[in-house]
């Protein structure tokens, strides 16, 4: 056997080229598809360039923005919880209150509410700091039922609204 490698008549130093694709005709009229690749290129381009002949895209600082929730659906500044608050023993986070809810609790005084079966206590928990706690009993069936007759489908906010009212009458007389 030799060790000389065959012969390749192919020089490995020679680029190869590929055979060009054979010309594509479109139809009489009609433009090939290269032509409307390129007359969409040229539409993006020409959009491109107008985007940036207009200058460049007014960007808001995260800090002015206005953020909607649902519970703030105007995006404006939020009403502060003064105290803790507390429904039924779990704590509740602003977050999770509408800024109505909110003025409701920070106005809300302890005391028995509904005949006795609703209640608010203020516990005080040092340095000034106060948890308010909210009782309203709707485990039983009969609690929800009873709940929902007097509010409807109005939620939490009305519960706090007919307590206002009530510790406002009280108060008052």
């Amino acid at each position: 056997m030799s060790d000389e490698l065959p012969v390749n008549d192919l020089d490995p130093n020679v680029l190869l080229v590929a055979d060009p694709e054979p010309e594509v005709t479109a139809p009489a009229g009609q433009p090939t598809a290269q032509d409307l690749i390129n007359m969409k290129i040229a539409t993006a381009l020409e959009r491109l360039a107008e985007r940036q002949d207009a200058g460049p895209i007014p960007q808001i600082p995260i800090t002015k923005a206005i953020h909607k929730t649902a519970t703030n659906p105007t995006g404006g500044p939020r009403p502060v919880l003064k105290r803790a608050f507390y429904q039924n023993g779990n704590p509740v986070r602003p977050v999770n209150l509408t800024n109505r809810e909110i003025e409701l609790i920070n106005q809300l005084k302890a005391g028995a509410y509904h005949n006795s079966r609703w209640y608010v206590t203020v516990e005080n928990v040092g340095d000034g700091q106060q948890r308010v706690h909210v009782q309203v009993p709707n485990k039983a069936q009969e609690d929800k039922l009873a709940v929902a007759r007097l509010v409807g489908n109005r939620g939490f906010e009305a519960i706090l609204e007919l307590m206002v009212e009530e510790g406002t009458r009280i108060t008052a007389a």
